[in-house]
């Protein structure tokens, strides 16, 4: 990974035994959020989404859900992504915060880059492999 790529970090994250989904979804956007806002912008936090479920709207895909909400950060590079974990106040406070309502033990992470595929609503794949790639699943 190019030092100036940014850096999106994605967690899915269940909610702690004991929690409704109604305050989950409360505490996490109007307390934690606006608790952890500007210590992710002191660390170059470009965007932070919470993805909060639809209710009953899982039926589409069959398969219940795991997990109750995902976050998604984009950090300016990964040492700022490190910085931020370590920052006294992430420690103290943002950890205490996290525990009172988040299933921590069970967070599924991943941090990587952007790949494009559709970008604006234009296809950013080259021409040549997504057209061969029609072809072949149209002979088949």
């Amino acid at each position: 990974m190019a030092d100036t790529e940014k850096v999106r970090m994605c967690l899915l994250i269940p909610r702690k035994k004991g929690i409704s989904k109604e305050e989950f979804y409360d505490h996490w956007a109007n307390v934690h959020g606006p608790l952890v806002a500007p210590t992710l912008i002191k660390y170059g936090v470009s965007n932070y989404v919470q993805f909060h479920r639809i209710p009953h709207r899982d039926e589409a895909i069959g398969v219940p859900p795991q997990y109750d909400g995902i976050a998604e950060f984009v950090f300016d590079k990964y040492e700022d992504m490190e910085a931020f974990y370590k920052d006294p106040f992430y420690l103290d406070e943002i950890r205490a915060d996290e525990l009172r309502f988040i299933d921590v033990d069970n967070i599924v992470f991943s941090i990587g880059r952007d790949v494009d595929v559709i970008k604006n609503g234009k296809n950013m794949c080259s021409s040549s492999k997504s057209t061969g790639q029609a072809q072949a699943a149209t002979a088949v």
